[in-house]
């Protein structure tokens, strides 16, 4: 097992009947993870809860051992490997203009990205400013922009975040 429950007993004081909130901090429970732990590795612990005059019940939760690990993050700085970018879809990598759109479909263009790099980059569609930054709406396909392969081989549960 790559987790283990060095002490599983802990004192949380009185709490009264009518509700309130017990700390632990004087007992605390301590768990290990074994050198061999893969970061990201999730265990469910079972915490059984008794109380005077019979109460007892017990919660469930899970843990996730380590901190989170960034694999690939991009700021659009450069092209990290992006296909599908030009054709009539007008994908693009390039400065956030802000553009405000000339029609009833679609939305205006951030004027900002949202990376902490001073380049102000994006991936968006028809980047022009003014009123630009609409799709074509003569596209007779769908037009994917595809993110490079990120090796996933070895991460344990991985997942996407997307900010913006």
């Amino acid at each position: 097992a790559f987790v283990s429950i060095i002490d599983g007993d802990g004192y949380f004081g009185d709490i009264a009947p009518d509700g309130g909130i017990g700390d632990n901090s004087g007992d605390v429970f301590v768990v290990s993870a074994d050198a061999s732990c893969p970061v990201g590795h999730e265990v469910t612990l079972d915490l059984g809860l008794a109380a005077e005059g019979g109460y007892s019940t017990t919660i469930n939760f899970d843990i996730i051992v380590g901190d989170r690990v960034v694999i690939f993050a991009d700021d659009f700085s450069t092209n990290q490997g992006w296909t599908g970018i030009g054709g009539a879809a007008e994908w693009t990598i390039g400065v956030a203009t802000g553009g405000s759109g000339s029609d009833t479909y679609g939305g205006p263009d951030p004027s900002t990205d949202h990376s902490p790099s001073d380049d102000n980059q994006v991936l968006g569609n028809d980047l022009t400013p003014d009123n630009g930054g609409d799709y074509n709406p003569n596209i007779d396909a769908t037009c994917w922009v595809t993110s490079p392969i990120i090796d996933c081989m070895f991460i344990f549960r991985p997942s996407m975040v997307t900010i913006g």
